[in-house]
């Protein structure tokens, strides 16, 4: 009977030790769920402090980054993004110290972990030294070996290496390049001013040194302003001039152009009023279609090559981005874009429909069309109220000058399907329009486009701007689709840029670190 009971007893002990581990594991399971729900309500409050980043409330976002950090103690991300908000406020010490507490903790993921490196070094770019930098940019390529920031920040931070050290490699010219020039970018005052600054290329004319605009919509070789003209001549201005004996600043001929209009235009009368700098004329899509155009904004420098060339002698590092254009009428160089209006994407969202983007430089800032904005759901045109309170600028149509209001969007490149099928759409007879067609199908066009590379948000006009007017096709008639011109507040995101006209080609190497501009 003891045995018995002993057995009994044994066997006892061993239910109760299993119920008291289910009990453990019911306890697990509900720490584990609370686990997850702060860490998701973290993630939200990060996402609020993102957008509060962005609009400049940097001392609010401080404020959400903290109360996520506090939910989710064990992630640095907060911690980095809490110390770009303070960096912003200009507490330098707490911001390092932020920087530097997030990348001991690390991410949830070798990505994010990634990340929160390249937080602390582009912090230490702005405030500490550089060798510093550069290790913390190396420890976030550790964990994840292609982290575009990381990459973009240590090759930035050994140019500027290099440049401090006085050994500032001396501009060459490499196989196929025509001209190489110190980059010039027009500077723009912080506030007060949309968009961002042209770059400008230096050509003699005779004996003298003349500073011309890049303008991609431009369907003109050249033009000059009538005070160039003035100079050129010494004589009263005429309506069009020869410009002789042209070559590039570093003695490169390029010839004579004939029958260069003389006018003024907008670009001249911002550069002068707006940005201190004098600038003499433009140059257009024909002298585009002679030489491919590079720029690396982290070397600071622009060629210009034989045409064709740029696809031989681009240089091919990480991150670049190579992709054909659509052909389009007037010969400008377009593709398709994706323009999202909502800050709270999340990864389950059906990306935005893909529309037509237009490379414009000559254009400090992007302008949506009014068929855009429609399809985007921001406004049905120009009389909705939903745009009363906007912000406007004034901007050139083709029947005058006009008020578009401002609207803060985030741009994504998009290449070209694999087999293609991209072009033009009729909208029904002949004569009657055209629009972007992808994969023959509007509503399959997300299908039809791979992911390209995503730039921060910028403050986009919405208007017919003039420039639209050039998609007109003489034979299959308006262009009626929905389009963006995408001007140098885009195309500045860019640390290396190649256009070559000619062969309808667009390289670039997308943006490592995205900064968003905060709505105007």
């Amino acid at each position: 009977m003891g045995k018995k009971g002993g057995g009994n007893s044994k066997s006892g002990a061993k239910g109760a030790k299993q119920g008291g581990g289910a009990d453990d594991d019911d306890v697990l399971l509900e720490a584990l769920e609370a686990a997850g729900a702060e860490r998701g309500r973290a993630q939200k409050l990060s996402q609020l402090g993102d957008c509060l980043l962005a609009t400049g409330e940097f001392l609010a976002a401080a404020g959400r980054f903290s109360e996520a950090a506090a939910l989710d103690p064990n992630n640095g991300l907060p911690l980095a993004r809490r110390s770009q908000a303070l960096l912003a406020l200009g507490r330098t010490v707490e911001g390092l110290a932020d920087a530097r507490a997030a990348v001991a903790l690390g991410g949830p993921t070798p990505a994010e972990s990634a990340e929160c490196c390249c937080h602390l070094g582009a912090a230490l770019v702005r405030s500490g030294p550089l060798p510093a930098a550069r290790d913390a940019f190396d420890r976030g390529l550790t964990h994840e070996k292609g982290h575009k920031g990381c990459l973009q920040g240590k090759r930035e931070v050994l140019t500027l290496l290099v440049r401090l050290g006085g050994d500032r490699a001396k501009l060459e010219r490499a196989k196929g390049d025509v001209e190489v020039q110190t980059l010039r970018t027009m500077p723009v005052p912080e506030d007060g001013v949309l968009g961002k600054g042209f770059e400008v290329v230096h050509l003699t004319v005779g004996r003298l040194t003349l500073k011309f605009l890049l303008n991609t919509t431009l369907t003109l070789e050249a033009t000059i302003t009538p005070e160039t003209c003035s100079r050129l001549l010494q004589e009263p201005m005429r309506r069009t001039i020869d410009l002789e004996n042209v070559a590039f600043e570093g003695g490169a001929a390029i010839g004579t152009i004939k029958d260069c209009p003389v006018a003024s235009f907008m670009q001249a009368g911002i550069a002068e009023q707006a940005l201190g700098v004098t600038v003499h004329g433009m140059l257009g899509l024909p002298f585009l279609e002679r030489y491919d155009f590079l720029l690396d904004r982290v070397r600071e420098e622009q060629r210009f090559k034989e045409a064709g060339a740029a696809a031989e002698g681009q240089e091919t590092g990480l991150g670049v981005l190579r992709q054909p254009g659509i052909l389009l009428p007037s010969q400008l160089l377009g593709l398709p874009v994706q323009v999202s209006v909502s800050r709270s994407e999340k990864k389950e969202d059906r990306p935005p429909p893909a529309i037509l983007g237009v490379i414009d430089t000559g254009s400090m800032f992007s302008i949506l069309n009014w068929k855009a904005a429609q399809e985007l759901g921001l406004a049905d045109g120009p009389e909705d109220p939903r745009l009363a309170a906007a912000t406007k600028v004034a901007g050139a149509t083709a029947t005058g000058t006009a008020e578009m209001p401002l609207v803060n969007v985030k741009i994504r490149f998009c290449s070209t399907p694999a087999d293609g099928n991209l072009g033009w759409k009729s909208t029904g007879a002949l004569g009657s329009g055209w629009h972007l067609a992808l994969a023959g199908d509007d509503e399959a066009n997300n299908a039809a486009v791979s992911r390209g590379g995503d730039f921060g948000r910028v403050n986009a006009a919405i208007g017919n701007a003039m420039q639209f007017e050039l998609l007109r096709d003489s034979t299959v008639g308006e262009f009626g689709g929905a389009a963006i011109l995408l001007g140098q507040d885009v195309l500045c995101q860019a640390t290396r840029l190649s256009l070559s006209v000619k062969d309808r080609q667009i390289s670039y190497d997308p943006p490592g670190r995205l900064v968003d501009a905060a709505p105007f």
